[in-house]
C-alpha cells in the first residue's frame, strides 16, 4: 500500500521540478531544429552532385519515404561517382571492372542509377512509365555487379547465393532438375554450377524466361507444371523443413485446407531467400510475390541467385554494418547454429563487447591491432587483412567457403563441396549431401587431406595427447593456410598449430558418434523398431536429428569459435548423454520387448509353468510403459496424448486450488494500481519525452538537458520508490 507520507514525496518532486520540464524540452527542441537544418544542408549537397533523374525521385520520396532518403544520405553512394569505386579495389589490392556507362559517368550514385540503370533491359519486371522514368523495384546482384564485379562473382557462388534453393525452395527446385535431366534439357534449364565454377555470375536465364511467363501467361503449360508461391498451393512449393514434417504430416494437419507453412515466411525465407514473381503490370508499378524479398539466396526475375541487401542493407550498404558480427548473427543463432551466442561467449567477444565501439570499422584493409583488436566474423572469414603498415597479408574474398575446410553442418564429416547447388549435386552427380556419400567419388568434394596418428604413449609414460594430426594438400591446404594466417596475425604459430589440431580431433570424434547413432537407426529399421517411411516422426528419427542438426553441430561450432560452454554442456553432453543415450535406451528396449515376447510365446506354446510366464509378462508391461512413456514424448502419436491430458488434469487440479489466491492478489495489485496509474503516465511522458529529445538533440544541448532530465526522473522515481515501500 502507498502511505500518505510517500504520496507527499512523490507529488513534491513533481511540484518543485515541473516547471523545469517545459525549459528542457524547449532546449531538445531547438537543438534538433539545429540538426534538421544541417540534414537539409547535407541533402541540398549531396543532390548537388546527383543526376537529374535522382534529384527528381528525391523530391518525391523524401515525403513518401524519407527513411530511405536520409539512409542513402548516409551512404557512400550518396558523395561518390561510380569510378571512384577504383579507391576501393586498389585499397584491397583486388582486380576490378566497371560497366562501360559507368566509367565516364559524371554524378553520383543515387535512384536512377540502381534502379534506372539496371543491368538486363529485358528483364520481366520493369515498370515502363514510374512517372516518366523506366524502373525496376528489386535492384539484383547483377545491378550490383556493374560496380561490384569481384564481390557478386564471389557471393553467388556460395551456400549464400543458393541459399533458397538449398533449403525453402527446394521441392520446387527438385521437380525442375530432374524434368531437365529426364528430358536432357540440363543445360537450357539449370545454372551452370560445373561447367563456369567460379568464372562469372551464376545466371539462371530459365527462371528470367519463367517468370516472364508467370507474369503475361500464367496458364502457360510450362507454369503449370512446376508451379510458383503466387498461383499454386504454397505446401506445394516450399519446403516443410523439419518442424512441419514428420509429425505433423503423421497427424495429418498438414492436409487440411487451411495449412498453408506460412511460417516459412518468417521462419526459412527472412534468411534464405524467397522465389521473387511479378504478377502484375502497370506503367507505374510492377507487383511481385516474393516477401520478405531479403534472404540472402534470393532467386530474383533477372535470373540472379544471391542478394547483396542481406549484409548491407538498403540504402546506407554500410561497410561498419556488414563487419560487425551482429549482422551475421541475424541469421547465424539459435539451437542449431548459434554461432553469435558462440562467439559471445569466446574471448574475441568478449574484446569486441569491451571495446568494439572504438574500432575503426571503415578502414582499407583492414590493419589488425590498429583498426581492431580482436576478430568479428568477417575478420575471419572475409575481409582484407593487413600488418599495422598496411601490409596485406590474407586477401579479402566473398566466397565463404574460401577459408574453410569441413562441412560441419550435415550427418558426418567431409570437406565443403566445390558447387553449392545441393539438389544438382544429388540428380546430376549422384551424391547425397547429408551423408557424404558419392560427394567425394564425383568429384563434387575436394580430395587433399589424410589423417595419421602418433603411436600412443606406453603405460605410465610422460607424453602429449597422441590425437589425430591431418595433412593437407592442394585446395584444402590453401584454404587451411589462408585462415592460419588469419590468426597468426594475433597468436603464435604454434598456438595456431594446437588449435586447429585438436579442432580436427573434434570433428573425428563427433564422426564416431554420428556414424554410431546413424547406424542403430539404419538397425532399427531392420527390426521394425522405427518405420522408415517417415522420416522425423519416430522417436529415435528425432533424437538422431537432433544429434546431427541441433547438439551435434554446437559442438563442433563450440570448438570452431572457441565456446567452451557450447562444446560441452550444449554439445557433446547433449549429443552423447542426452539424444544418444535415449536412443541406445530406447532400442535396447524395444529389443528386450521383442525378445519376451518371443520367449513368452514359446512358454506358452510348450506348457510352461504360468508362475514363470507371468514373472516374464510383468516384466514385459513394465518395458512396454517404459517404451509408451517415452513415445509420449513425440506430441503426434496420438494414442499417447491421453497420458499428456491425465497428467494435465493432475496439474489442472492444483491450479485450481491456486485460482483464488491468485484473485485476491489481483485485487491488491488493482487497488495498488488505480493509485499508481496517473503518477506512472506522468512519468512515462517525461520519459518519453527524454528518449525522443536525447536523439535529435546535439552533443552540447543534449549534455545540459538530459542531465536535467535526468534529475526529474531520478527524483520522480525516488518519490515513487518513497511511497511504494510506505516511507
Amino acid at each position: 500500500m502507498i502511505s500518505r507520507k510517500g504520496l507527499a514525496y512523490l507529488l513534491l518532486a513533481v511540484m518543485i521540478l515541473s516547471p523545469m520540464v517545459p525549459a528542457s524540452i524547449g532546449m531538445f527542441h531547438k537543438a534538433y531544429a539545429d540538426v534538421e537544418a544541417a540534414q537539409d544542408s547535407r541533402l541540398q549537397q549531396a543532390l548537388a552532385m546527383a543526376s537529374p533523374e535522382t534529384r527528381q525521385c528525391i523530391n518525391c520520396h523524401l515525403s513518401v519515404t524519407p527513411g530511405i532518403v536520409y539512409d542513402w544520405l548516409k551512404s557512400e553512394h550518396a558523395w561518390n561517382k561510380p569510378a571512384n569505386v577504383s579507391e576501393i579495389y586498389e585499397a584491397i589490392q583486388a582486380d576490378y571492372q566497371i560497366a562501360e556507362k559507368f566509367q565516364n559517368y559524371n554524378y553520383t550514385v543515387g535512384c536512377y542509377e540502381c534502379h534506372g540503370m539496371f543491368k538486363e533491359q529485358d528483364r520481366p519486371d520493369i515498370a515502363e512509365n514510374h512517372f516518366g522514368f523506366q524502373i525496376v523495384t528489386i535492384v539484383t546482384l547483377k545491378d550490383c555487379s556493374q560496380c561490384h564485379l569481384k564481390e557478386a562473382r564471389e557471393i553467388t557462388w556460395t551456400m549464400h547465393g543458393f541459399a533458397a534453393l538449398n533449403a525453402p525452395l527446394k521441392p520446387w527446385y527438385a521437380k525442375i532438375v530432374k524434368y531437365a535431366k529426364e528430358h536432357n534439357m540440363t543445360a537450357e534449364m539449370l545454372p551452370p554450377v560445373y561447367e563456369k565454377t567460379g568464372v562469372d555470375i551464376v545466371d539462371w536465364p530459365w527462371y528470367k524466361q519463367y517468370a516472364a511467363k508467370i507474369l503475361n501467361n500464367p496458364n502457360d503449360p510450362e507454369v503449370q507444371m512446376f508451379g510458383t508461391i503466387y498461383d499454386e498451393d504454397f505446401r506445394n512449393i516450399v519446403s516443410p523443413l523439419y518442424p512441419a514434417s514428420g509429425v505433423l504430416a503423421s497427424t495429418g494437419i498438414m492436409y487440411n485446407s487451411t495449412w498453408k507453412n506460412a511460417y516459412v515466411y518468417h521462419a526459412c525465407l527472412e534468411c534464405h531467400g524467397s522465389l521473387v514473381v511479378p504478377y502484375e503490370k502497370t506503367p507505374v508499378h510492377v507487383k511481385y510475390w516474393g516477401w520478405p524479398s531479403n534472404g540472402a539466396g534470393r532467386v530474383d526475375p533477372d535470373g540472379s541467385l544471391g542478394t547483396c541487401t542481406a549484409c548491407h542493407t538498403r540504402h546506407s550498404f554500410s561497410l561498419e554494418e556488414a563487419r560487425k558480427p551482429y549482422t551475421c548473427g541475424q541469421c547465424h543463432l539459435g539451437y542449431d547454429h548459434p554461432h553469435i551466442e558462440i562467439y559471445e561467449e569466446s574471448k574475441h567477444g568478449n574484446i569486441y563487447d569491451a571495446e568494439g565501439e572504438t574500432w575503426n570499422w571503415s578502414s582499407l584493409p583492414w590493419r589488425v591491432g590498429v583498426d581492431f583488436r580482436a576478430p568479428t566474423c568477417a575478420t575471419c572469414h572475409m575481409s582484407t587483412i593487413a600488418k599495422p603498415d598496411g601490409t596485406i597479408v590474407v586477401k579479402g574474398t566473398h566466397d565463404l567457403r574460401a577459408r574453410l575446410v569441413w562441412d560441419q553442418m550435415h550427418f558426418f564429416t567431409y570437406p565443403k563441396p566445390k558447387w553449392p547447388d545441393f539438389t544438382q549435386n544429388a540428380i546430376i552427380k549422384g551424391g547425397n549431401q547429408l551423408t557424404g556419400a558419392g560427394l567425394m567419388e564425383n568429384g563434387v568434394v575436394p580430395e587433399g587431406y589424410e589423417t595419421h596418428f602418433d603411436q600412443a604413449p606406453a603405460p605410465g609414460e610422460f607424453g602429449f595427447p597422441r590425437i589425430a594430426k591431418v595433412t593437407y594438400t592442394g585446395e584444402l591446404k590453401q584454404k587451411r593456410d589462408t585462415m592460419m594466417k588469419v590468426c597468426e596475425q594475433c597468436h603464435s604459430p604454434q598456438w595456431v598449430e594446437n588449435y586447429f589440431t585438436t579442432y580436427d580431433q573434434n570433428l573425428f570424434e563427433y564422426d564416431m558418434v554420428a556414424h554410431y547413432a546413424y547406424n542403430l537407426l539404419q538397425k532399427a529399421y531392420q527390426l521394425g523398431i522405427q518405420n522408415s517411411s517417415n522420416k522425423l516422426d519416430e522417436y529415435m528419427e528425432i533424437m538422431w536429428y537432433y544429434i546431427w542438426h541441433h547438439q551435434g553441430r554446437r559442438w563442433r561450432n563450440g570448438a570452431a569459435m572457441m565456446g567452451p560452454d557450447f562444446a560441452h554442456w550444449f554439445g557433446i553432453v547433449d549429443t552423447v548423454m542426452e539424444a544418444l543415450g535415449k536412443m541406445v535406451t530406447y532400442y535396447n528396449t524395444a529389443v528386450q520387448i521383442m525378445e519376451l515376447r518371443e520367449q513368452i510365446q514359446e512358454l506358452q506354446q510348450q506348457g510352461a509353468n504360468q508362475a514363470v510366464i507371468q514373472n516374464l509378462t510383468q516384466r514385459l508391461q513394465q518395458l512396454e510403459q517404459q517404451l509408451a512413456a517415452m513415445n509420449a514424448q513425440i506430441p503426434q502419436l496420438q494414442s499417447q496424448l491421453q497420458g499428456f491430458e491425465a497428467k494435465f488434469d493432475a496439474v489442472n487440479g492444483t491450479v485450481s486450488n491456486l485460482q483464488s489466491e491468485v484473485e485476491n492478489v489481483k485485487n491488491k495489485v488493482n487497488t495498488l494500481e488505480g493509485k499508481v496509474n496517473n503518477l506512472s503516465a506522468q512519468l512515462d511522458l517525461i520519459n518519453n519525452k527524454a528518449e525522443e529529445a536525447v536523439n535529435k538533440a546535439g552533443k552540447a544541448t543534449s549534455a545540459l538537458a538530459v542531465g536535467t532530465l535526468g534529475l526529474i526522473i531520478a527524483l520522480i522515481s525516488l518519490g515513487l520508490v518513497f511511497a511504494r515501500k510506505g516511507q
